[in-house]
Formats: structure tokens, C-alpha cells, sequence
């Protein structure tokens, strides 16, 4: 099963997303497609840069 994560827009909320992708990484779960928008898509590009 692949998981797609899509991250939204917002000033907190992209800060919020780095911590959601760190808990997720903790447990295990691994994301094979991630998209966002604004700050979205800057964490989402960040994090698939990173892989």
C-alpha cells in the first residue's frame, strides 16, 4: 500500500506539518507522495528533498 500525504497553507500550520512529519517517521510510517500548498508546499518539497 503506498500512503500520499497532501499538506495545506498557513503560517502555523506549516510549522505544525514539520512536527506531524517527524511524529509519522517516528512510528514507522512512511510517505510516498506528498504535495502541498504555501507553506505546504514548501515543507512538502523540504521533506521529499530530504528522502
Amino acid at each position: 500500500m503506498k500512503i500520499g500525504l497532501s499538506l495545506a497553507g498557513g503560517g502555523v500550520k506549516g510549522a505544525a506539518h514539520i512536527g506531524v512529519l517527524k511524529a509519522f517517521e517516528e512510528k514507522g510510517i512512511k510517505i510516498d507522495y506528498i504535495g502541498g500548498t504555501s507553506s505546504g508546499s514548501i515543507v512538502s518539497t523540504l521533506y521529499a528533498v530530504r528522502i
